[in-house]
């Protein structure tokens, strides 16, 4: 979101972003295309246009947050398999760091899509069982690292709350306001008829 901070006209600074993260998408996306499907050929780069810019895209074009999730989904797809196969712990480690870094939702889309990617991993390497407890702790750190930004985020969330829980709403009752209405409606006609009374004993 640097683009705010050096274009002034803030729909302009928005498509920016989010063509940066269109951009952002599709190489993330052609890369996990490479490295881990093991296609790079024209096809490969038409899905991940068509991945980057789909659908989701123009549906989040003014909440543009939850687009994170497009480009992260791939990246921890590639992390997980590096994990699983070369034994890379950092790769996973800074993924699910960004990954709880960005947002909420993301991280809870992203979380539990990425989670049943490793149970594929483990059940196709049999062999590798092992790796579920490394798995956990690897994401054990990666929440604590991550914090100093959702430890802030959790104590106004609670304030929040208590705030909400504080405050009473009273439902607007209409038969009370319909009968205020009406006292209203005769109070102001009552000194309407002492000043046609009054006016009539002057005129006698």
């Amino acid at each position: 979101n640097i683009c705010y901070l050096f274009i002034k006209d803030l729909t302009l600074a928005t498509m920016c972003v989010l063509l940066i993260k269109a951009a952002i998408t599709a190489l993330v996306f052609q890369l996990y295309c490479r490295f881990n499907l093991n296609s790079s050929n024209a096809f490969s780069v038409i899905f991940s246009v068509s991945y980057a810019i789909g659908s989701f895209y123009f549906y989040v074009l003014q909440m543009n947050v939850l687009y994170d999730a497009l480009y992260l989904l791939p990246l921890v797809f590639m992390a997980l398999n590096a994990f699983v196969k070369k034994g890379n712990n950092i790769f996973l480690l800074l993924s699910y760091m960004l990954l709880f870094f960005s947002n909420f939702y993301c991280t809870y889309i992203v979380g539990l899509v990425s989670f049943g990617y490793f149970i594929y991993l483990l059940l196709e390497n049999k062999y590798k069982i092992k790796l579920f407890s490394l798995y956990v702790i690897v994401c054990a750190i990666s929440l604590l690292c991550s914090s100093l930004v959702l430890l802030p985020a959790l104590s106004v969330a609670f304030s929040t709350t208590a705030l909400s829980d504080s405050f009473i709403y009273e439902f607007p009752n209409i038969l009370k306001f319909l009968r205020a209405f009406a006292a209203g409606k005769g109070r102001q006609r009552r000194p309407a008829r002492g000043r046609s009374g009054a006016s009539a004993a002057v005129r006698r």
